[in-house]
C-alpha cells in the first residue's frame, strides 16, 4: 500500500471515528436533556410532562445531530406508591463521507448508529410520615377523615396494623403506603387503597441541627386578650395564649419544659417557627381555638413552622393535640419525632393547609377530626423542608 494510500486511510478512520464519538454525545444529551424536562415540569398531567419529554430530546436531537435522527420514544408513563417513571430513548444514524473509501472505487461506509436510554423518576411530594416501627404508625377512627389528593402518606411501622382505618374513615392521597399491613373496618372509605411492605423512609431531618438560643424571657407566660401581638422569645415552663384576634411577630418561639396551650380563636404569624425543648412540651389546641401560621421563607429555619429539639430528651411519648373545634392552617412543616399528633371531637374543622409536612413519631384522627393538604407545589410561598426526589439519568 502506498503512503498516500495509507494517510488517506487513517485520516478516513478518524474522521469517522470522531463523527461516531459525537453522534453517541448528542444522543446521549437529548435523552437526558428529555428526562430532565420530565422531572423539573410544572403543572400539567403525566401525558404532558411525557409529552414535554419527547419534544426536548427531539428538539435537541435535531439540533445537534451531524447524522441523520431515526428515531425518539418516550414510554409511557407508569405510577406506582413512590411516583411517575419514564424512559427516553433516542437513536442517531450516520452515514459516514469516508471519502478515501470512495475515491478508491469502493462502496458507501456502514451507517454507524449510536442510541441511548435515559430513565427519569418524579416522587410524589411527602405530606405525612410516621416513624413509628413497631406500633401502629396511622390511626384514623370514627369518622376521621384524611385528605392529601396530592401527595402522599406513609407509616414505617412493621406491625400487621401499622396502618389502622376505621369502618368509617375516609382517606383520600397520592399514595398510602406502610412499610408493615394495613387494617381496616369493610366500609371504610380509602382511595387508592393501601400499599403493603414498602420500604421504610429514614427520618429526613435527621441531620437537622436546632438553632442555639439564650436564657428564659419568660417563665410560665400567659397572654389573653383582642387584638394582643406577642413576640419570640424563650418560655420556659410552657405558653399559654387566649383572646382573640392575636398576632404573633415573626421570629423564633421557643418552648421550654411545659406545654404550649392555645385557646385563642384566631391566632396568626407569618414567619414563624415554634421550637419545643425539653421535658413536658407539646401543643394543645382546644375549643375553638384556630392557628393560622405561615414559617420563615428564608434564614436556617426556613420552612419549618414547627420543630422539636430531639437532642434534649423527653421522656415517654408526648402527645400533641387538636381537639373540640380547633383548627389549623399551617404553610411549612412540622417536625415532631418523639410525639404522637391527635386530632379528636372536630379538630381541623374543614381547614385546608396549602402546604403541610409532618413527621411525627404516630399520627392518630379519631372522632369527626379532619386534616385536609392541598399541596400544590407551584403555589407555595416557603421552602419545601422535604423535596420530593427528582432523578435523571442515563441508562445505556
Amino acid at each position: 500500500m502506498s503512503v498516500f494510500s495509507i494517510v488517506g486511510l487513517a485520516i478516513a478512520l478518524n474522521f469517522d471515528s470522531q463523527a461516531a464519538r459525537n453522534l453517541q454525545t448528542t444522543a446521549d444529551s437529548a435523552a437526558l436533556a428529555g428526562a430532565t424536562a420530565f422531572i423539573t415540569a410544572e403543572g400539567g398531567s403525566a401525558d404532558d410532562h411525557r409529552q414535554l419529554a419527547y419534544d426536548t430530546a427531539d428538539d435537541f436531537a435535531r439540533a445537534n445531530a451531524e447524522g441523520e435522527l431515526k428515531s425518539v420514544a418516550v414510554s409511557a408513563v407508569t405510577t406506582d406508591e413512590y411516583g411517575q417513571h419514564t424512559e427516553v430513548n433516542v437513536l442517531l444514524e450516520l452515514h459516514p463521507a469516508n471519502i478515501f473509501n470512495r475515491f478508491k472505487g469502493g462502496g458507501e461506509a456502514s451507517p454507524v448508529i449510536r442510541s441511548a436510554k435515559a430513565i427519569a423518576t418524579r416522587e410524589f411530594p411527602l405530606c405525612l410520615l410516621a416513624l413509628e416501627t413497631t406500633k401502629v404508625g396511622i390511626e384514623i377512627k370514627g369518622k376521621g377523615t384524611l385528605d392529601a389528593p396530592s401527595c402522599s402518606i406513609w407509616s414505617n411501622s412493621t406491625r400487621y396494623n401499622s396502618i389502622s382505618i376505621g369502618s368509617n374513615a375516609a382517606v383520600t392521597t397520592r399514595s398510602l403506603c406502610t412499610a408493615g399491613q394495613a387494617r381496616g373496618g369493610r366500609s371504610m372509605k380509602v382511595n387508592p387503597a393501601p400499599t403493603e411492605n414498602c420500604q421504610t423512609i429514614p427520618d429526613p431531618l435527621a441531620s437537622w441541627t436546632p438553632p442555639s438560643f439564650g436564657a428564659c424571657d419568660e417563665t410560665g407566660a400567659s397572654f389573653s386578650g383582642t387584638g394582643i401581638t406577642i413576640s419570640p422569645g424563650v418560655y420556659c415552663g410552657g405558653l399559654t395564649i387566649t383572646g382573640d384576634d392575636v398576632t404573633l411577630h415573626p421570629g423564633l418561639y421557643v418552648i421550654k419544659d411545659g406545654p404550649l396551650k392555645i385557646g385563642a380563636t384566631n391566632l396568626s404569624g407569618l414567619g414563624v417557627t415554634f421550637l419545643l425543648t425539653g421535658d413536658g412540651t407539646s401543643i394543645n389546641l382546644a375549643g375553638k381555638a384556630s392557628l393560622n401560621l405561615s414559617a420563615p421563607d428564608t434564614g436556617p429555619l426556613a420552612g419549618l413552622a414547627i420543630a422539636e429539639d430531639r437532642t434534649t430528651g423527653t421522656s415517654g411519648t408526648p402527645v400533641s393535640k387538636v381537639t373540640g373545634n380547633g383548627a389549623i392552617t399551617i404553610e411549612g412543616a412540622v417536625y415532631l419525632p418523639s410525639q404522637r399528633i391527635q386530632i379528636s371531637g372536630k379538630g381541623l374543622g374543614d381547614k385546608y393547609s396549602p402546604y403541610l409536612q409532618i413527621v411525627a413519631k404516630q399520627i392518630f384522627i379519631s372522632g369527626l377530626g379532619t386534616l385536609g393538604i392541598d399541596f400544590r407545589e407551584s403555589e407555595i410561598s416557603v421552602p419545601i423542608v422535604i423535596e420530593p426526589k427528582r432523578i435523571a439519568r442515563l441508562v445505556k
